[in-house]
C-alpha cells in the first residue's frame, strides 16, 4: 500500500511571498539496505546551482508518519542519504517503501521529485521460492526442497480443504516467508514478550509469515500454521473495510478450524478452565484476547471450541450466516440474534451446555440483576402491607 506525502505540497509563489513549487529530476535513485541496520539511498541530479539543501522523505508501508532525513551533495553532484534504524522502529521485513526527494532552493521555494519505492526485504537470510499456481510463493531459507514443496502443498490444499466450512475469497499471489525459529520471528516482529506467537498475517503486504523447524513435528506445525494464518488474510479480504468488525473469537476460531489437525491442548486447557472456574465471557473476546500468557491459551481454546460447536449445531450456512450479519455491521453480541434468535450470551449458555454436560452458572452481572429482582419482589408485598395499614 502507497502512502501519499501529503505535507510536500506547497502553494504557489505570487506577489503576497507564498512558496512555489516545482518538480525536480532525480536521475538513477538506487536503495542498499541491511535488514534491521540500516537504508542507504543514492541518486544523482543534474545541476546542484541554487540549492540551499535537499531531504529525503520515506514512509514505510503501514507506517502513519512519514521520516525525514538530511541528503548530502558531492561536488559531481551526487546525492546519498543514510539511515540508522532505530531499535523501537519495527518495519516489516518484505513491505514497500515508499520515498521523495524534497529540495529547497535559495530563494526558498520548493521543489519534489518523483514518488520512488522499493522493497525492504529481510536479506539477512538467503532464501529460496517455490511458486505453484499464481496463488502462492513460498520462501524459506532452512530446510531442502521437500520443506518447501510441504509448505507450497499445504497452502493449496487449504483451499479446497476449507470448502466445506465457509465460502471465501481464494488469495492471489499471496507470498509465505517461513523462518526457522519462534524467537526469530517474534524479535523481527518486536514480540518478543509474546512467546506464543508463531505466526502472523499482514494482508495489507499480501503475505504471511510463519516460523517452522526443519525436523520430525515439522508437518505438524505446517498443517497448523500455514492453513491458520492463510484464513486470517482470506477473511481479511472478505471483509474488505469492515474487518475489524469481526469478533476477535470468531476471526481466530475459523482460523483454528481451518487447520487440517485440531490442537490437542485444547481439550485440556478447557477442562482446566471449566475445572478452576477461569472460562472467559465471550463477550470479553469479542474485540480482543487477554495479554497474559495464563489467559491467551484458554481464549484460543475457548474459540476453537465455540466456533465447532457452531458449525455442528447449524452447519455451514449457519457459519457462514453469522460471518455475514458481521460484515454487514452488527455488534458482537447481536450477531447470532439476527441469524440464530438468541443472542451471545444465550449462545453461550448451549455452547456450555453441550462442552460441558451441564448449565452455565450465572455471571456475577447476572447474579447482582437476580439479586435486585428478588429483592424487588420480595419487597413489593410488604409495601404493600404497609400502605393499606396506613390507609386503614
Amino acid at each position: 500500500m502507497w502512502l501519499l506525502i501529503t505535507f510536500l505540497v506547497y502553494p504557489a509563489k505570487d506577489n503576497h511571498g507564498t512558496h512555489a513549487q516545482t518538480h525536480i529530476q532525480i536521475n538513477n535513485p538506487s536503495v542498499e539496505h541491511t535488514f534491521g541496520e540500516q537504508i542507504i539511498f543514492r541518486a544523482e541530479i543534474p545541476s546542484s546551482a541554487n540549492i540551499d539543501q535537499i531531504q529525503l522523505v520515506f514512509t514505510p508501508e503501514g507506517f502513519k508518519n512519514s521520516i525525514v532525513i538530511p541528503v548530502n551533495i558531492s561536488i559531481n553532484n551526487r546525492l546519498l542519504a543514510r539511515y540508522q534504524l532505530k531499535p523501537q522502529e519495527n518495519i516489516l521485513p518484505f513491505s514497500t517503501i515508499t520515498y521523495q526527494y524534497m529540495v529547497t532552493l535559495t530563494t526558498d521555494d520548493q521543489a519534489v521529485s518523483d514518488l520512488f519505492s522499493f522493497q525492504y526485504d529481510d536479506n539477512l537470510h538467503r532464501w529460496e521460492t517455490l511458486e505453484g499456481a499464481n496463488l502462492f510463493k513460498v520462501h524459506w531459507y532452512d530446510g531442502d526442497l521437500a520443506f518447501g514443496r510441504a509448505i507450497l502443498d499445504a497452502a493449496m490444499n487449504t483451499l479446497d480443504r476449507f470448502k466445506k466450512y465457509l465460502i471465501l475469497p481464494n488469495p492471489e499471489n499471496l507470498d509465505i516467508y517461513v523462518y526457522a525459529s519462534p524467537s526469530e520471528l517474534q524479535e523481527i516482529l518486536d514480540l518478543t514478550e509474546y512467546p506464543w506467537i508463531a505466526g502472523h498475517a499482514a494482508p495489507e503486504n499480501n503475505m504471511v509469515l510463519v516460523s517452522i523447524t526443519p525436523g520430525a513435528l515439522q508437518l505438524l506445525e505446517i498443517e497448523r500454521q500455514i492453513p491458520h494464518e492463510i484464513t486470517h488474510l482470506r477473511l481479511y479480504q472478505y471483509f474488505g473495510d469492515r474487518y475489524d468488525n469481526i469478533p476477535t473469537w470468531l476471526d481466530e476460531g475459523i482460523a483454528s478450524l481451518a487447520e487440517a489437525f485440531p490442537n490437542s491442548d485444547y481439550k485440556f486447557i478447557l477442562s482446566g478452565g471449566y475445572e478452576n472456574e477461569t472460562l472467559i465471557s465471550f463477550k470479553s473476546l469479542c474485540e480482543s484476547f487477554p495479554p497474559t500468557a495464563s489467559e491467551i491459551n484458554l481464549a484460543y481454546a475457548q474459540s476453537d471450541s465455540f466456533v465447532r460447536f457452531i458449525y455442528n449445531e447449524y452447519g455451514s450456512n449457519g457459519l457462514q450466516n453469522l460471518l455475514d450479519a458481521y460484515k454487514q455491521g452488527y455488534s458482537c453480541e447481536k450477531g447470532p440474534s439476527e441469524v440464530f434468535g438468541i443472542n451471545l450470551r444465550q449462545l453461550e449458555r448451549l455452547w456450555y451446555q453441550d462442552t460441558f454436560g451441564e448449565a452455565q452458572p450465572l455471571m456475577a452481572n447476572e447474579l447482582l440483576g437476580w439479586s435486585i429482582l428478588c429483592i424487588i419482589v420480595l419487597i413489593t408485598p410488604t409495601t404493600a402491607i404497609i400502605l393499606t395499614a396506613r390507609r386503614k
